[in-house]
């Protein structure tokens, strides 16, 4: 049987996140799991004999992840990367490659969207792009002909077997292996139980954010029972906590109710967190929601400028913001808005109306980002704004810092104003009073006190710093 090693890098002093497309510096020091290799474990096991080393939630350096690989002597590596730290992930595995010439290594993550396999990356045999599909079986198997999501060497060629986008297709997935990534070092800032897990119900997202990567995979869809199997798997194993990772949950509305009624059924007693939209909750969906579990919604609200959401295909109105946060306060679900300041050409008055509206809107918390392009975008879609950043090298997407100036202010002073966002927000007096009316436990004193200490650590100590 093939051994097979699921691999997060290094991270260093500062850790990175590397997940579903995505990758930054992580805010705060959580560790949340990647995605990718979660949902691999579980289509590669019981075919081949599975090992995970997440050096970054391990805190391992780089002397002691070539040690564990060449005891471990994997036939291969499955390793995940991205912008924002493939210059520190490459070399390692050069290294590593050049010590165990005979290990194949298939690449996932967003850097491969825009770096091909080609001569310059000789060490890579492989790129893997939909973690969802079975084609890392097959190709594992020799069975190329049924290839379909990868790009790959044979011989002397470069086989390139991607395709479209998804159209609403429904798909399954082996129930991943949970049990292999119970370690209380991962967190995330709100979870309300340790250990937590992380679940996907479906692909991509049927939206058209221009600045997100996600709409430009298209949507497929979970069988439902396929979920609640892999929910009842998770239960067993005494998880309670959970992050459903979907980009937007419940925007299909039947689906979302089915699937928090048999939550409910089946007396689960999860508690989770999710993704949503504003235009997309109503009562009867947030009444179902949080009777099944749901305590917090994560909903990406942008700008205040409503000419700067419609210009990025995100088409939402104040008063439909205003609405969604409102009812999620009358059914006892936390708030999170998502906001970003420093578009292309967005001027200073933009930006303070947009922080002046998330103190408006009383969310419970508020997730400040500088600009940052998603390069994985086609370049055609992009438009010239976004494609003036391109000769930044490692983009960081975790928004702490801005990459450069947007054509109007400087990245110093869009920084500077972002600084300014979290005082305002974080620190005002009524606001830090309703905090700590709400601390009735331990658990919700230590998540406020995390919370407080890394928004300093972020924003105000790291940011500052020079990546290693």
């Amino acid at each position: 049987m093939k051994k097979i090693l699921l691999f997060n890098p290094p991270s260093g002093s500062v850790k990175f996140s590397r997940d579903y497309f995505c990758s930054k510096a992580l805010k705060g020091g959580y560790v949340e799991h990647s995605i990718d290799l979660l949902i691999l474990s579980g289509i590669l096991y019981p075919s081949f004999d599975i090992a995970v080393l997440d050096a970054t939630v391990d805190n391992l350096n780089e002397n002691k992840c070539m040690k564990i690989i060449s005891q471990h002597a994997p036939d291969i590596i499955i390793f995940i990367t991205g912008y924002a730290s493939f210059y520190k992930d490459f070399p390692l595995l050069k290294k590593i490659k050049h010590n165990n010439p005979e290990i194949i290594f298939i690449g996932i993550g967003n850097i491969f969207l825009e770096i091909p396999l080609n001569n310059q990356n000789k060490w890579l045999d492989a790129i893997l792009f939909d973690f969802t599909t079975d084609d890392i079986v097959h190709y594992i198997n020799n069975n190329l002909s049924s290839v379909k999501n990868m790009i790959y060497r044979q011989e002397e060629r470069i086989i390139d077997t991607r395709s479209g986008k998804y159209n609403n297709q429904e798909f399954e997935i082996p129930i991943p292996r949970h049990e292999l990534f119970l370690s209380k070092r991962y967190d995330f800032p709100f979870a309300k139980y340790l250990p937590f897990t992380t679940i996907l119900t479906d692909y991509g997202c049927p939206f058209s954010c221009s600045f997100c990567i996600y709409s430009t995979l298209g949507i497929k869809y979970r069988k439902l029972d396929n979920v609640l199997k892999e929910l009842e798997y998770i239960n067993n194993l005494g998880i309670k906590e959970l992050f459903i990772k979907d980009q937007t949950f419940g925007w299909d509305r039947d689906r979302v109710i089915k699937l928090c009624s048999k939550m409910i059924e089946q007396k689960w007693n999860f508690s989770w967190t999710a993704f949503t939209k504003v235009d997309l909750i109503d009562n009867e969906v947030l009444s179902i929601m949080k009777n099944a579990g749901c305590h917090t919604l994560i909903m990406g609200v942008e700008s205040a400028n409503e000419e700067i959401l419609e210009k990025y295909k995100k088409y939402l109105k104040k008063e439909q913001v205003f609405r969604a946060f409102k009812l999620c306060k009358s059914f006892g679900i936390e708030t999170v808005g998502t906001f970003i300041i420093g578009f292309p050409g967005e001027v200073k008055k933009s930006i303070i109306n947009t922080i002046n509206f998330a103190t408006e809107l009383n969310c419970d918390f508020a997730s400040f980002n500088c600009f940052t392009p998603r390069l994985s975008i086609a370049p055609s879609s992009r438009g010239k704004e976004i494609n003036d950043y391109l000769d930044k090298p490692q983009i960081d997407q975790s928004g702490i810092v801005s990459v450069s100036g947007n054509g109007v202010l400087t990245g110093k002073k869009i920084s500077k104003l972002l600084k300014y966002a979290i005082i305002h927000f974080y620190l005002r007096p009524k606001y830090l009073l309703h905090q700590l009316t709400k601390i009735k436990s331990p658990q919700k004193l230590r998540r406020f006190i995390k919370i407080g200490a890394n928004l300093i650590i972020d924003y105000f100590i790291r940011k500052n710093k020079k990546r290693e």
